[in-house]
């Protein structure tokens, strides 16, 4: 579990340590690729990310957890509920699109 890092920073990161993985860098033992690992064994929170929840297929639906953070001075407390409507508008409420 990855707490309070964001998400807009996975997709590309996934991405190096596959094209690493698949080219210069030998990995012994490696069955999958770094960001199947990824998307089978790990988790990621955000508290505000816009652009994060627009690569929300990228970085996987199922590996996405909102936090609020509180009550480090971070956090979107009191206005979590509003930054929540704000950040999810027109995402749908299944993992369909």
């Amino acid at each position: 579990m990855f707490v309070e890092p964001s998400l807009y920073w996975l997709p590309g990161f996934m991405a190096s340590l596959d094209r690493k993985a698949a080219g210069p860098y030998d990995f012994p033992g490696m069955e999958l690729t770094p960001s199947e690992y990824f998307h089978r064994n790990m988790a990621c929170t955000f508290m505000d990310d816009e652009v994060g929840l627009q690569l929300r297929h990228m970085v996987g639906i199922e590996n996405i957890l909102w936090s609020t953070d509180f009550p480090h001075p971070a956090t979107t407390w009191p206005n979590s509920r509003a930054v929540v409507e704000r950040q999810f508008a027109g995402i749908p409420t299944t993992n369909a699109s």
